[in-house]
């Protein structure tokens, strides 16, 4: 299925749209992780903030896999004629 098999990129998709929505902006979190440009979002809690910082390259390679394979499926899927 394709939503089991690109479970990850969904998730976290998800998880950081909701998270920037209620974030406070901080540019210069959003521009370089410790070893590699990350999104990071900070999240302010009950308890503390929460920082969730996931790998852009990681991010990218993920989503360019779901898009590919929903791509093939589209292009794999029946074609019906159209209603004359």
């Amino acid at each position: 299925m394709l939503c089991i098999a690109h479970n990850w990129v969904l998730e976290t998709l998800n998880t950081l749209s909701n998270d920037l929505k209620h974030s406070f902006p901080e540019a210069s979190l959003g521009a370089v992780g410790r070893n590699e440009p990350c999104v990071i979002v900070v999240r302010e809690t009950k308890n503390a903030p929460r920082l969730k910082a996931v790998p852009l390259a990681e991010l990218v390679r993920k989503y360019s896999a779901f898009f590919r394979d929903g791509l093939e499926r589209i292009a794999k899927a029946p074609t019906f004629p159209e209603p004359t």
